[in-house]
């Protein structure tokens, strides 16, 4: 702990969590547009999602839920408590400044608290796209 190789490790680490939460948003999207049984229009969504979600800072993705529509943005809006919000949002942040600064100085249990921000917030996405009587995908 407080040693370069954590805050290396930590740093390659944040880039990690952005790229999976894109990722990871793109199969919420999916699910949801499969569930029109139209693979041409749940192909035509996921790839203007991958067009449309150019960031997965907080902000950016509630504006990614408002064309899925208001409802669906209130509700992500809704589902999310500042405190993990604030969490997340440092480690987007964080990882803007690994990517395109000189680095950053986080610690792993600040990335453990990201990391289950991110989780949340992804739940929360999930949770705001079903439809009534959806399961949601597994997994």
């Amino acid at each position: 702990m407080g040693s370069p190789i954590e805050s290396y490790l930590v740093q390659h680490a944040l880039v990690v969590l952005c790229a999976e939460m894109q990722q990871e948003i793109y199969k919420i999207v999916l699910h949801r547009a499969a569930q029109a049984n139209d693979k041409q229009i749940a192909n035509f969504v996921y790839n203007a999602a991958q067009r449309v979600l150019r960031s997965v800072g907080k902000s950016e993705l509630a504006g990614f839920m408002g064309c899925f529509g208001q409802d669906e943005k209130e509700k992500f809006n809704q589902f999310m408590e500042d405190a993990a919000v604030t969490k997340y949002n440092n480690a987007v942040n964080n990882r803007h400044d690994v990517a395109h600064s000189s680095g950053v100085q986080v610690t792993f249990p600040e990335l453990k608290e990201a990391v289950a921000a991110a989780s949340g917030i992804l739940q929360a996405m999930e949770d705001s796209l079903k439809k009534a009587g959806d399961a949601g995908p597994s997994g």
